[in-house]
């Protein structure tokens, strides 16, 4: 179905009509519309909405009583709603599920893990303080997750830019900010994996059962909007959220709890803010 095709639809036309200019629509709804009349009573007034698509435009046909009451068409494509969905992917699976409990596996054993297959003391054996030991584990968990979740990160990000055509790509990466937002992008993932590293590292090296530690901080990264703005602050995803490049909005209607939680109303001066300043 070609662009032109789709523009030929016009208003007063049939629906019959229509089905033979553009053939069966492949999402087609029904339903009827109470009218009242003048004397008191009300009609039943039929009403259509074919959805016509050629791969980069949608068009939406709205018909009443049989004839086109009105017609829409749009780009496929909407780079703001996308970049608003990327984001909502990032911060809420990303950032807060893949790269906690990544680097949960991963930090948490770098002593843990020696510690159970008592091999621990072999390191002791060098010539080498405990405190560069603890610095060359962490630096290698550092590099295996950053290795694996900004590698991830990037190729989600070609992902998302490969489904737009050349021309918008373009206009998305080098016009609307869209390098900027992929580097800040892979920039917060590696301290995604800095911070929840560090927790980590810790809390396997304190604690005899990780599990009690790692549900600890789960649960306070999870409440973390509902906390008072000062205890916001004693969290990693606080700063992280702060530092993404682009905020979610909350639409009108949007439910109380669904509103604050993504929500961050005293967000960290970003490097940009701050050289402003």
């Amino acid at each position: 179905m070609a662009y032109q095709d789709l523009q030929a639809i016009k208003p007063e036309m049939t629906s019959q009509e229509v089905i033979a200019q553009l053939g069966k629509p492949p999402l087609r709804f029904h339903w009827n519309e109470q009218r009242p009349l003048e004397s008191g009573g009300s009609e039943e007034i039929p009403h259509e909405s074919y959805h016509y698509s050629d791969g980069v435009n949608d068009l939406y046909v709205d018909i009443a009583e049989g004839r086109v009451s009105s017609v829409h068409l749009h780009q496929g494509y909407n780079l703001a709603q996308d970049s608003i969905v990327f984001a909502g992917v990032f911060q809420f699976f990303y950032l807060r599920l893949a790269i906690f409990f990544g680097c949960l596996g991963i930090f948490m054993n770098l002593f843990r893990g020696e510690i159970l297959d008592k091999s621990l003391h072999f390191y002791f054996l060098a010539p080498i303080r405990r405190e560069v030991l603890m610095v060359g584990k962490f630096l290698a968990g550092l590099l295996a997750t950053c290795l694996v979740f900004v590698t991830s990160e990037l190729l989600q990000i070609v992902v998302f830019t490969w489904g737009f055509s050349p021309n918008v790509r373009d206009l998305y990466l080098y016009q609307n900010h869209g390098l900027a937002h992929s580097a800040a992008y892979l920039g917060i993932t590696a301290l995604a994996c800095l911070g929840y590293g560090a927790f980590f590292l810790a809390a396997g090296m304190l604690f005899r059962n990780p599990i009690l530690p790692a549900a600890a901080i789960l649960g306070w990264e999870a409440v973390n909007p509902f906390l008072p703005a000062l205890l916001k602050k004693f969290s990693v995803i606080y700063y992280l959220k702060s530092l993404c490049p682009v905020d979610i909005p909350s639409p009108p209607g949007m439910p109380a709890l669904m509103s604050l939680l993504i929500s961050n109303p005293d967000p960290v001066s970003t490097p940009s803010r701050f050289l402003a300043s």
